[in-house]
């Protein structure tokens, strides 16, 4: 029941502020061309974990592409066969990379070619509407651009490790007496980019005429 006085209360005004944001989107319809089109960049593999680094492995959270492989443990040559494209046959699919066809000719589906997805800069599936430069197969079209040297030396590097003695055996195959199946993976990976550079000849850093390189395994 006790009352206490506070006194006079002076309330200041406050600063007047005005911002103006402007935000300019992407429009949803793609006028240029009749293909529909997904991609996934460069940022996107690097800051999403993929399982065995398999590129082939990330393209089955694009719509329409299913995954058939059975195992993405690790990337391997014909790792892009089992890729089917809006309900095709993973045979009726074309790959390129930087505009070269990686597909097997005789119509399996492999890709003999799966690049580290540390040197991949952008993949882009085609799954309709294919203009006259990608045209050939029925199914889609997986186009990987690969990335070029830049004015700075960069690289990474990795090691992707499963050691068989980490692995425990299954249940039903410990139930019927089975034995653990042997299993290990040892594979490491690199890349590394940059400007050329030959002393007293070229430095693709400052000269007007520039030549990068970009390597990778």
């Amino acid at each position: 029941g006790e009352t206490r006085p506070l006194g006079r209360l002076t309330l200041t005004a406050g600063g007047v502020s005005e911002s103006v944001t402007i935000t300019a989107e992407v429009t949803p319809v793609q006028t240029a061309t009749s293909a529909l089109t997904k991609n996934i960049t460069g940022d996107t593999l690097v800051s999403v974990q993929v399982k065995g680094r398999d590129i082939f492995g990330m393209m089955k959270i694009l719509p329409g592409v299913v995954d058939t492989t059975n195992s993405r443990d690790f990337a391997q040559w014909n790792s892009g066969r089992g890729l089917s494209i809006n309900g095709g046959n993973s045979l009726n699919k074309n790959t390129t990379i930087d505009g070269v066809p990686v597909g097997e000719e005789g119509g399996d589906g492999t890709t003999h070619i799966t690049p580290n997805i540390d040197a991949i800069g952008e993949v882009n599936v085609i799954t309709s509407g294919y203009t006259a430069e990608n045209g050939r197969q029925s199914s889609g079209l997986i186009s990987i651009v690969t990335k070029s040297g830049t004015n700075r030396f960069r690289g990474s590097g990795w090691y992707s490790m499963r050691r068989d003695e980490w692995n425990k055996n299954d249940f039903f195959r410990i139930k019927n007496g089975d034995p653990k199946p042997f299993f290990e993976v040892n594979i490491t990976g690199y890349s590394f980019g940059g400007p050329v550079i030959i002393p007293g000849v070229l430095d693709s850093r400052t000269n007007t005429k520039k030549t990068y390189f970009f390597i990778s395994q």
